[in-house]
């Protein structure tokens, strides 16, 4: 029920989105691309927070809050993106997630629920596709992928991901849906040089 109630909230809070004209104008859990992470965490939570390890160039850093004690009003995580050397912490990727484990059918179903909504609400290039999961060598775990990039080239991903049972072990994970909001110039280093 609560996995239901917190994407209802979701769904809902998108419709304070339509006069958005750019991904500044979007948030999640309250955060905008270009605000600082000091102005939702203090220094403390930021150095609690996990990074994530796996990016093979070091241009950005992205941190999960999983650990962080903070009641979020939709999201059950939080994950946040900004360049490795920056003092501010300025955020260039922001992501909610919600925990589906073990129920990627679910996770799908409001998936296109919430991608029909964005349909209706944010013009721009729609995207809809499945891969495999980086990383993930069992062959088991996928993504499935819908989004919206923006007029800027700035992005809007709204993900399910699925993972292999040892790849959940080693990485410490779940299954989850992840609505994110990529700044143009983080989307293209995430696709073109994190893991190269």
């Amino acid at each position: 029920m609560r996995i239901f109630i917190a994407v209802l909230v979701l769904i809902l809070s998108f419709q304070s989105w339509t006069k958005a004209d750019d991904i500044s104008d979007f948030e999640i859990e309250g955060m905008n691309i270009g605000d600082s992470l000091l102005d939702y965490f203090s220094k403390e939570e930021i150095k609690k927070a996990k990074p994530v390890t796996n990016y093979n160039d070091k241009k950005y850093r992205t941190l999960n809050f999983v650990y962080v004690k903070k009641n979020f009003e939709t999201y059950e995580r939080i994950n946040a993106s900004y360049k490795t050397n920056d003092i501010n912490y300025t955020i260039v990727g922001v992501g909610g997630i919600i925990v589906f484990d073990n129920n990627f059918e679910a996770c799908s179903l409001k998936q296109d629920e919430i991608y029909n909504e964005f349909d209706e609400i944010i013009k721009g290039k729609k995207i809809s596709k499945e891969n495999k999961v980086l990383g993930d060598k069992s062959g088991q775990g996928k993504v499935r992928q819908t989004g919206v990039f923006l007029e800027n080239g700035d992005l809007v991903l709204i993900n399910c991901f699925k993972y292999g049972k040892k790849f959940k072990k080693e990485r410490n994970t779940v299954d989850h849906m992840r609505i994110s909001l990529f700044t143009r110039d983080y989307n293209y280093w995430l696709i073109n040089i994190a893991f190269k």
